[in-house]
């Protein structure tokens, strides 16, 4: 039996640009803290092998402090192999922290855009991979790719699957089937979070090991894979496996009914909790207002006053009802001002929104001989 963990996307030194520079270094520590918890769990669970589908760094810009905790973190892991496939982000060339030989012997990379493979003859494993050579590969890393090794076959890779014109290393799931690999460990995609088939091939993105903006949401970690023979036949378990701490989360919230500031603020608080329930993780939360509204929301007021419960953002969709203002009926310059602007005030889009409300008031200002701003 052969016990791997899958990680990929993991995006050390990301500069969280919008962060404040104090809370930014400690959300870089908090990655470094998630990617040691990962590593621990592998220890604790028996892992031979742990591969890294790409992205281990942010940028071709590193800090010294963090070559120096990865190099420890294999160092202290010596039974263990490291299998790296450089990303998009960063990868393999020179300057590159892969070039420079600062990693122990645990560690393997891949350096070329063909195909390659590690055998250890120990484990009964192949492992294949390639590497990105700058930010762009355009090869079909796999195409006609057939395993001729016994035992099992694995492929680490960072990819994009049935993309025929990606230039992030395109891979079909029709290659993967036909391959004859019996897992593919892939990187690139940070929130996709099935386990998939393809013929005798389980392909599955491990996601990215923590969540850096709403872009990437919902439990992030990686998969556990257990490669064994069993009367003869080969089996393959992928289990997911959560190590990161927070949870960036999108809710939706519609206020149609909701009168009073103070009731706002209650409605949304629980449908956070309803959201949420009771757990220690952290949520950073997005609000998103929908529904109908006949007044104004100051979105930066009410982010501040949300934010003891996760609230970082919160974005307006509401449309605004105008219609309270009987200008629909109204049949003066007011409300052929209005009707003309009606179906802006009622996009879909909330900028066209924002624009025609905007519009709107400063209109009406003016034919009621309002100072303007």
């Amino acid at each position: 039996m052969v016990k791997i963990l899958h990680l990929a996307d993991i995006h050390l030194d990301s500069p969280f640009k919008k962060m404040s520079y104090s809370d930014s270094v400690k959300r870089r520590a908090d990655t470094r803290k998630v990617f040691s918890d990962a590593l621990g769990y592998a220890q604790k669970s028996g892992v031979s092998v742990v591969l890294l589908s790409g992205d281990l760094f942010d940028s071709e810009f590193y800090t010294e402090n963090t070559i120096t905790f990865l190099s420890d973190s294999f160092k202290n892991m010596p039974d263990c192999r490291f299998i790296i496939s450089p990303g998009n982000h960063d990868p393999y060339k020179y300057g590159s922290p892969y070039t420079e030989n600062v990693f122990p012997k645990n560690v393997f990379i891949f350096n070329s855009e063909d195909l390659q493979e590690i055998t250890f003859k120990e484990l009964g494993l192949t492992v294949y991979g390639y590497a990105f050579t700058s930010e762009s590969h355009i090869k079909r890393p796999i195409e006609g790719f057939k395993v001729s090794k016994d035992g099992f076959n694995v492929l680490c890779a960072h990819t994009e699957i049935d993309t025929p014109f990606s230039n992030y290393a395109p891979i079909s799931t029709a290659e993967l089937s036909n391959s004859g690999l019996d897992y593919a460990a892939l990187g690139h995609i940070h929130t996709d979070k099935e386990i998939r088939k393809a013929s005798g091939t389980v392909y599955a993105y491990s996601g990215c090991l923590t969540g850096r903006d709403f872009s990437e949401h919902g439990d992030c970690g990686g998969i556990l894979i257990t490669l064994d023979v069993i009367n003869g036949r080969k089996t393959i378990d992928a289990e997911r496996a959560v190590f990161c701490p927070w949870v960036y989360k999108t809710i939706t919230v519609n206020l149609n009914g909701s009168e009073k500031d103070y009731d706002l603020k209650n409605y949304i608080v629980k449908r956070i909790s309803d959201e949420t329930g009771k757990t220690k993780k952290e949520y950073i939360l997005r609000i998103i207002l929908t529904g109908n509204t006949d007044r104004e929301v100051n979105e930066k007021a009410m982010t501040n006053d949300l934010s003891e419960y996760g609230v970082k953002e919160i974005e307006n969709r509401m449309i605004s009802n105008f219609d309270f203002l009987g200008l629909n009926d109204d049949f003066s310059i007011r409300g052929e001002f209005y009707r003309t602007l009606k179906p802006m005030l009622s996009s879909e889009n909330p900028e066209e929104r924002r624009k025609a409300e905007a519009a709107l008031k400063f209109g009406l200002d003016a034919l009621n001989r309002k100072e303007l701003e």
